[in-house]
């Protein structure tokens, strides 16, 4: 029996649906990225959270900025880290976007919810990441304890409605799992992600490095995705997204800078927030891009300038996905909503 929980549903429009209605507007935020902490109880072998700056909006502030950007047309919050379960307020939180009518969604570690599932009341995606089936493999690139947590959280989040999503993080210790650790999600009916451990500019460890796949191994990753997804699989992006990815020939190359406005939708339609209010393009650009400040600058101050970016192409799926369904890309979005 599933558990009869206070999750209110966001009105009943398709994914599609909202993305067309909402494109026309031009403006505003679809969908944020909103990353709350950079705190984590877990120490991945690829991970730099360890090393960032650990200070964070007041639960205020963040209440003050999800506010904002609703009413400013934003319909999907991602919530991430670090682990932002570890934040006192984050049901609060959770629970402000369930009340402005917002799809809630967060990415975790598990570890927190499987001893807590109220964490999740206020949730209607929770996004994982089982990178084995074996348990020393996924507790050494994870952290000890991170096997059992995420089985067990991810039958909690099922038995209480919550979608559940798996991002495999594809390295040299694991990339010979990749269909095994499909294989399993599909049985359970959890959706499937895989990316590969990549540098450069992003929340990867250079310590790590030495996990890292070949360019020929990435690609084949990206091709075998796009494969599976044509075959109908329950694997997330569509296959010409995985397609294009496999074609880039250095992934530590996250994205390419133009001498003219972008035309990715990044900064336009969804945008990536730091713990301290820094509004990003998306968090590719962390690093060599100065954002302004949600709170100290003003939110739309804050929202046009992450508009201002001259990115001219990346690789990377979740951007391209983005970039295909709000293009209305009609390839894509066929592909993106079978399987």
């Amino acid at each position: 029996m599933k558990h009869e929980s206070a999750r209110v549903k966001p009105k009943k429009l398709s994914l599609l649906t909202r993305y067309i209605r909402h494109r026309p507007r031009r403006v505003h935020p679809y969908e944020v990225q909103a990353c709350i902490t950079n705190d984590c109880n877990m120490k991945c072998q690829y991970c730099a959270c360890p090393n960032l700056p650990k200070d964070s909006l007041s639960t205020e502030e963040w209440k003050s900025v999800i506010r904002g950007l609703r009413r400013l047309g934003m319909m999907r919050l991602k919530f991430q880290g670090g682990e932002p379960t570890l934040r006192p307020d984050f049901d609060e939180l959770a629970a402000l976007g369930q009340e402005l009518g917002l799809v809630t969604a967060v990415a975790s570690n598990g570890t927190l919810i499987a001893e807590n599932p109220g964490l999740i009341d206020h949730v209607h995606e929770l996004i994982l990441t089982l990178n084995s089936l074996n348990k020393t493999v996924q507790d050494d690139l994870r952290g000890e304890g991170s096997f059992e947590a995420i089985l067990k959280t991810m039958d909690l989040a099922q038995a209480r409605g919550v979608r559940v999503f798996n991002n495999m993080v594809v390295n040299k210790k694991n990339l010979s799992e990749l269909e095994s650790v499909l294989d399993f999600c599909e049985k359970r009916g959890v959706t499937f992600h895989a990316q590969a451990v990549v540098f450069g500019r992003s929340f990867f460890d250079d310590g790590a490095k030495h996990l890292q796949l070949s360019l020929a191994e990435t690609q084949l990753l990206h091709r075998k995705l796009a494969d599976w997804k044509t075959q109908g699989r329950n694997v997330l992006f569509s296959s010409q997204t995985y397609a294009r990815a496999s074609q880039w020939s250095d992934y530590d190359d996250l994205n390419r800078p133009g001498d003219r406005p972008s035309s990715c939708f990044a900064g336009r339609f969804y945008v990536h927030i730091e713990p301290m209010g820094e509004v990003y393009p998306c968090n590719l650009h962390i690093g060599s891009f100065q954002p302004k400040n949600a709170v100290r600058d003003g939110l739309v101050p804050a929202l046009l300038h992450a508009r201002k970016h001259v990115c001219s192409d990346c690789w990377h799926p979740y951007f391209n996905e983005r970039k295909a369904l709000f293009g209305l890309k009609l390839r894509n979005l066929r592909s993106a909503v079978s399987g």
